[in-house]
């Protein structure tokens, strides 16, 4: 059976809000009629990234409220359909946000050793505490603990870092137990540890690099170069170097995901998963692989047909696709892990599942809450119960306020 794009052909329209208004600013067709009639996937990839460059540089260049892009399909027999692939609004005439710590309410146990910090569960921790930095350098929690210029400038955000250790330090002690002042000693030892495994990485002369579709090859010459934990170090080191400068966290997902689809390296595939799961821990990016949604309750409900694989419920964008594929074929654990827990998360916080009515908040919340719980996995369980608790006493304190 034919994929999608290469049985229609597809045209891209570039729209922007400006005014309350929106024009079309430019159309963009897929251009098979220029050389064939099909095209193949790495065609229609390299097209829709170029539409979605453009797109970003509208709204990066502040002259516009929002931009969004539509796709339109058109079978041999003339029918078409439209679908919204992208959407993003502008923050003009705020200023660019300062860089903070945002705070991790869950459990946080101590890492003793640079490779327990290296780990998918204290890069979780990272990825929600240092978001802001982050997503301000386009870059995941793996690369930032990898790659020493990410570090370096990590450190010229003043107090940024003495700030998330002590976050880190305060929830470690309330959990674990101990002397503030000595795990913050602790949490200095290691990150100066980590800082320097970076930057002594830098000077790895012969480190082997990422040719495009040559991934076996890489995975080769590191296997016959470094054993054990610098196997994997330098792994994540090479990836960082390859990406320096992207400018974009889907380029870096598509390279896991495609990698995984091209039967990556055995060895490899639980690394991949891993930076995919960073790639996700923003928030944008996961907004657009799940297009506009009215309001946060159908937000939560496309994330869980997301984290399930529900191919059903794909909006038809190749890495929207990939992604569904690979988790449905239980080839993304950590990923999977991740979207329950922002699920969880995002659940738990203040923001209405309805834009409508007010009035309907309670209505949604218990619709919502079923649907997540007759499909969540048993270790998600728990924080949902928590978070939709806390949601029926807040409606309540509400209700309460307004009599």
């Amino acid at each position: 059976m034919p994929e999608f794009f290469e049985s229609r052909k597809l045209r891209y329209e570039i729209h922007t809000l400006s005014e309350k208004r929106w024009q079309i600013a430019e159309i963009v067709d897929d251009g098979r009629s220029a050389h064939c009639e099909r095209i193949n996937r790495s065609e229609f990839e390299e097209v829709e990234r170029g539409v979605l460059d453009k797109a970003n540089a509208l709204l990066a260049a502040g002259e516009f409220e929002a931009v969004r892009v539509l796709r339109e399909r058109e079978r041999e027999d003339g029918f078409a359909t439209t679908s919204e692939i992208f959407f993003r609004e502008a923050s003009a005439g705020k200023g660019e946000a300062p860089v903070t710590v945002s705070r991790y309410d869950g459990p946080m146990s101590p890492c003793a050793t640079p490779e327990e910090l290296y780990s998918r569960r204290a890069c979780k921790v990272i990825g929600i505490s240092l978001r802001a930095y982050l997503d301000r350098q386009l870059i995941t929690a793996l690369e930032l603990v990898h790659f020493y210029p990410y570090i370096r400038k990590l450190n010229d955000c003043g107090s940024l870092v003495q700030a998330a250790l002590h976050q880190t330090a305060t929830a470690q002690v309330r959990t674990s137990g101990g002397d503030l002042k000595t795990r913050l000693d602790e949490l200095q030892n290691l990150i100066a540890a980590v800082e320097t495994n970076a930057r002594d990485a830098m000077a790895e002369r012969r480190l082997p690099v990422i040719a495009e579709g040559q991934l076996d090859t890489f995975a080769e010459c590191i296997k016959a170069r470094y054993e054990g934990a610098a196997r994997r170090f330098f792994t994540v080191v090479a990836i960082a170097r390859h990406f320096q400068g992207s400018q974009s966290t889907l380029a870096k997902l598509d390279f896991a995901l495609d990698a995984l689809v091209g039967k990556a390296p055995d060895a490899m595939a639980p690394l991949l998963d891993e930076f995919a799961a960073g790639c996700l821990d923003g928030s944008q990016l996961v907004m657009d692989l799940l297009g506009h949604q009215p309001n946060l309750a159908a937000a939560l409900l496309a994330l869980t047909a997301l984290a399930r694989g529900d191919t059903a419920a794909d909006n038809g964008g190749a890495p929207s696709t990939k992604l569904r594929s690979l988790i449905a074929a239980g080839r993304l654990p950590l990923v999977v892990d991740g979207l329950w827990d922002r699920i969880a998360r995002e659940f738990s916080r203040g923001r209405p599942l309805s834009r409508q009515d007010d009035k309907q908040e309670w209505d949604v919340l218990i619709k919502t809450a079923d649907e997540l719980l007759a499909v969540s996995p048993e270790a998600h369980k728990g924080a949902i119960v928590e978070a939709v608790t806390l949601r029926k006493r807040r409606i309540r304190e509400a209700a309460l306020l307004g009599d």
